[in-house]
């Protein structure tokens, strides 16, 4: 009698694991979706400023985060009224993707965009302009789009008077973002052109649920034009 109960109750057991395993699935991808819209309004209305105020740079510390998480970090950071403050944008040419670029990687910065990191006082054009951003493994949302570009591909930056034309020259992985920094490692992504290289731009796609493990695209500066206002 006991087993046929039993036999009797695993079918409905069934049935509420795949619901309930469906409904988890349905939910990331509507806290995706609404990442990405967040990111997208203020794409819309971007208007780069000259005097874009410099944020606190604490990339280094930053832990691991869920899309909820960041959907808060989102709002907090419109709160703060972070959109009035964008330094320039950032153009993958394959997509026409464009994002927001703030000045110091933080969780506000880095709901919105991305953000300079790694040297303080970085300017597009010149050394090695260091760009951080989030993977939250979902197309065309913040970084994660970085392991579908390719060698030779174009990606443009753009500040408030000149337009950026960078070329992929590297594509790759780091294992364990902090433990690069701390080393000092001389012969990094993070590492300033020598006097006879080109100016570099790097993007570092940040796993956010595992935050040592970073995508990492390289360029080399070909041209630059100056915008006529």
């Amino acid at each position: 009698m006991n087993r046929n109960r039993k036999n009797f109750w695993n079918p409905y057991l069934g049935v509420l694991i795949v619901f309930l395993v469906f409904s988890c699935f349905v939910y990331q991808g509507h806290q995706k979706d609404t990442i990405a819209q967040t990111v997208d309004n203020v794409t819309k209305t971007i208007r780069i400023q000259q005097y874009a105020k410099t944020y606190q740079d604490n990339l280094i510390n930053l832990t691991d985060i869920s899309e909820r998480q960041l959907i808060v970090n989102q709002k907090k950071a419109l709160e703060k009224n972070l959109k009035n403050e964008i330094a320039g944008k950032l153009v993958f040419s394959s997509t026409g993707f464009i994002l927001p670029v703030f000045r110091g990687a933080n969780s506000d910065t880095l709901s919105l965009g991305v953000a300079s990191t790694y040297y303080p006082e970085s300017e597009m054009g010149k050394g090695n302009y260091i760009l951080a951003g989030y993977n939250v493994d979902a197309p065309s949302v913040l970084l994660s789009d970085l392991r579908d570009l390719s060698e030779g591909e174009k990606i443009y930056l753009i500040d408030s008077t000149h337009k950026y034309q960078y070329e992929i020259s590297k594509i790759g992985q780091i294992s364990d973002y902090p433990q690069i920094v701390q080393s000092g490692e001389t012969n990094s992504f993070l590492s300033l052109p020598k006097a006879d290289e080109k100016p570099l731009l790097t993007l570092l796609g940040f796993q956010a649920n595992n935050m040592k493990k970073v995508d990492v695209i390289q360029c080399e500066l070909v041209n630059i034009e100056t915008i006529n206002k």
